[in-house]
């Protein structure tokens, strides 16, 4: 019986070992989420508004340096997560390891199969995720890959 509750208590450990090691501040602007594979800036808000076009080609600027990174990310390292990516995001928002996190749409990457005026995005207050089109201005929140 003792050693029985023993191993469920060592298992109970364990799992909340790991749900806290999911995200590790790197101490460089940057946050790893290791279930995920992807690297999100820290400061999910540092980028202002803009169309997706311009988001694109922002994020594709973005670099050590810039942001508060100091992870010595060159440009083109940085880009916008895809559409199936987006719902992560909601993981990042609740985790409370990111600042500055508005009530927001934030874009994707991905444009709409259908429609090449539309992009998705996420709005994440709601965890709703659409379209808009790519003319309207929201929110970046850059992620690039876990090497």
């Amino acid at each position: 019986m003792v050693a029985g509750m023993v191993c469920l208590l060592l298992m109970v450990a364990a799992v909340g070992s790991q749900a806290a090691e999911r995200f590790v501040n790197n101490g460089n602007g940057t946050i790893t989420d290791h279930k995920s594979r992807l690297i999100g800036l820290a400061d999910g808000n540092c980028l202002q508004k803009r169309t997706w076009e311009e988001a694109t080609a922002e994020v594709g600027k973005l670099a050590s340096g810039l942001c508060g990174l100091s992870d010595g990310s060159p440009p083109g390292g940085w880009r916008l997560p895809t559409k199936r990516e987006l719902p992560i995001l909601l993981d990042w928002k609740k985790s409370d390891r990111f600042v500055a996190m508005r009530h927001d749409f934030y874009w994707s990457g991905t444009t709409n199969e259908e429609d090449s005026s539309l992009a998705w995005l996420l709005f994440l207050t709601t965890g709703y995720v659409g379209n808009d089109v790519k003319t309207d201005k929201n929110l970046m929140w850059p992620v690039r890959d876990e090497p």
